[in-house]
């Protein structure tokens, strides 16, 4: 429950600061909505310093953790219904069923088959080349399903991964699918990102929409310091506790980038996008600046957290 409870705090109160921030600058309320939820999520950056400190077994990280899939899971819903519905308009009733049909999916994807292949290793104990078979097989079911449901790829991805890591945790397929993702589809990932990118055209929105930039960054860092802060005197967190739960949930870097990249590429019948470029190009300045930042500050907190134990 504890990191259930961070969990919604360090989604809602960067949600709200970013809705604000939208319609303070004169965007749609689903546009709004949409910059609440690309604040709301975050990417734990830091978590291999934690590692590294021998810290992970420590409460505050591990609700931080388990923080982390609540945010991602529930920004990346957000992103489909406000996609869907920027492509199609409003209707009460199709955005409610959409919403079912998307716990549903979540429900049969990370519950059902996740167990259903756990059971299967368990009971079998199969060779690595038919581990990687059975992950291929949950990843091809999770993506059909997610088409026909008309949810947004990587939202069908994200949920697949949490199947996949609940079902081969502890297997050679396990550390396998990890050095292939570190090695081939994080680096391509990124890069495809970097080809996407136009930076004279960022730079000019950045320098015609300076104050937009800088109070997307900060807004975010502020509203996660008060989400952790909350959370910390609820817990009775020591102080630099609630501060290395601040630090590991500032940075914005996966899902973030993905989020905006799809918002950016709706298009309605009338041409208009999701969010604009200036969005796009503030979200990339919070990229850069909370994925230097935010590991920064882990590193001093672990630290600080370290020196405080026992011998």
């Amino acid at each position: 429950w504890r990191a259930g409870l961070f969990g919604a705090l360090t989604f809602l109160v960067p949600c709200c600061a970013g809705m604000a921030l939208g319609m303070g600058f004169g965007y749609s309320v689903v546009a709004s909505t949409l910059i609440g939820s690309l604040l709301a999520s975050h990417t734990l950056l830091g978590y291999p310093i934690a590692q590294r400190y021998g810290l992970v077994g420590r409460e505050a990280v591990i609700i931080t953790v388990g923080a982390t899939i609540f945010t991602d899971i529930l920004s990346l819903t957000m992103l489909t219904v406000c996609v869907s519905i920027h492509m199609t308009g409003f209707d009460p009733v199709q955005t409610g069923l959409q919403m079912a049909a998307i716990g549903l999916y979540i429900v049969v994807v990370l519950f059902g088959l996740s167990k259903l292949a756990r059971w299967f290793f368990t009971r079998y104990r199969p060779e690595q080349d038919v581990q990687m078979l059975v992950l291929l097989l949950i990843v091809t079911v999770a993506a059909l399903l997610a088409e026909r449901i008309h949810m947004e790829g990587i939202v069908g991805a994200f949920i697949a991964g949490l199947a996949v890591n609940r079902a081969l945790h502890g297997t050679e397929a396990h550390k396998n699918i990890e050095v292939l993702g570190n090695t081939l589809f994080l680096p391509a990932f990124f890069l495809s990102i970097g080809l996407a990118m136009n930076l004279p055209e960022i730079m000019h929105s950045i320098m015609q929409h300076f104050w937009f930039v800088v109070l997307m960054s900060g807004g975010l860092i502020a509203a996660k310091f008060v989400a952790a802060w909350i959370a910390g005197a609820r817990f009775h967190y020591s102080r630099y506790d609630w501060l290395n739960m601040w630090s590991l949930s500032v940075p914005q870097v996966a899902a973030t980038l993905a989020a905006a990249l799809v918002a950016y590429d709706a298009v309605n019948d009338a041409g208009q996008r999701l969010i604009n470029q200036n969005v796009l190009s503030s979200v990339l300045v919070m990229v850069i600046v909370t994925a230097i930042g935010g590991p920064i500050l882990t590193q001093i907190f672990c630290a600080k957290i370290k020196a405080q134990q026992p011998s």
